[in-house]
């Protein structure tokens, strides 16, 4: 077997071994591992502790959650503002690199069966922590019984991926608060549960992109008007 150089991430080199069918990714030459973030508790991982150090995951919860390839997760020096970390068995804390990671990964159901909106809150969370982008898998259905407050700007990408919001209140799917600067909501679809309702709402916010979203009834966006100035008259 041969091993060879696969990728560089944060300036540490990823190694590859072909073995029964599949590739061994090392973050140095001589230790190999097959684990996911939340498989890392059970590991202890060599030289841990330089702050540039990366390492492949096969997936965040379960193997293959993240998508399709290989994914990597880098020594964090204290707890991120995020919750897609884990501490290994001698107490180093890995954190998930940016990257397009899908919603699965955050504990996003793709079959409909279950409520989302926790999943795309915390995948949220991460992406606006360290530029990471969420992604939707193509065909996936993604439940949301409750709106969705994004604070923060990133790249939520559906790839013909679906969000079926059932909540029967009148408010919006997603919630876009003024400090989500950059926005990109691009590929998804909704179905709304009624007419009235909005897919997208949201405040002043600077590079907002919402390209390609289609609505099963209601409809797309809604956008809150800058208050108006206060003035000397009005305070008297």
């Amino acid at each position: 077997m041969v091993q060879r150089t696969l990728d560089t991430i944060d300036g540490s080199v990823l190694y590859g071994v072909a073995r029964a069918g599949k590739v061994d990714l090392d973050v140095r030459p001589g230790w190999r591992h097959e684990q996911t973030l939340l498989g890392l508790s059970a590991v202890s991982v060599p030289g841990a502790g330089v702050t540039t150090m990366a390492m492949p995951v096969l997936g965040y919860l379960t193997p293959g959650d993240c998508g399709p390839g290989s994914f990597a997760v880098r020594y964090a020096a204290s707890e991120p503002a995020h919750e897609a970390w884990q501490a290994d068995a001698d107490g180093n804390i890995w954190e998930l690199l940016p990257g397009p990671v899908l919603l699965n990964a955050f504990g996003g159901d793709p079959t409909g069966a279950a409520n989302c909106a926790t999943a795309l809150a915390k995948a949220a969370a991460w992406a606006a922590a360290v530029g990471g982008e969420v992604h939707g898998k193509k065909g996936a259905v993604y439940r949301l019984n409750t709106k969705v407050t994004l604070a923060s700007g990133f790249r939520l990408i559906g790839n013909g991926a679906s969000f079926d919001f059932t909540s029967a209140a009148a408010e919006e799917a997603i919630a876009l608060s003024n400090n989500a600067n950059g926005m990109v909501i691009d590929d998804w679809a909704f179905t709304l549960a009624r007419t009235g309702q909005k897919a997208i709402k949201t405040a002043r916010v600077d590079d907002l992109l919402i390209d390609n979203v289609r609505v099963a009834k209601g409809s797309l966006i809604q956008v809150i008007p800058d208050a108006a100035p206060t003035t000397a008259a009005d305070q008297s």
